[in-house]
């Protein structure tokens, strides 16, 4: 299922998070690998604001040809790994598979 902007006390309970922009999936793991992912991409999260407010901030601000443009930078910076991330999971084997299970 999905959650869309949840509190960080809801956040804080999943074991990864898939972030989604303009049907591109920018980013899959762990919440504490995605502050260096977002901070290595030009947006660094500024103190005590929650990341799932402050990353629907910056994936859905600006026009529609610059919320493309991002997402498909984003897109590719996370398949090629620019930062260290845990998608050891190809995300065709998401559905329940007691071998992926965290």
């Amino acid at each position: 299922f999905s959650i869309h902007q949840p509190s960080m006390k809801m956040l804080s309970l999943f074991d990864k998070i898939m972030l989604m922009a303009e049907t591109r999936c920018v980013y899959f793991g762990t919440l504490d690998d995605s502050i260096p992912f977002f901070k290595g991409q030009g947006f660094p999260l500024p103190d005590r604001v929650n990341p799932a407010d402050y990353y629907m901030s910056v994936l859905s601000s600006g026009t529609l040809d610059s919320r493309l443009a991002l997402s498909e930078k984003m897109e590719s910076a996370f398949k090629s790994g620019a930062e260290k991330d845990s998608t050891d999971i190809p995300l065709g084997k998401l559905e329940k598979d007691p071998s992926n299970a965290t």
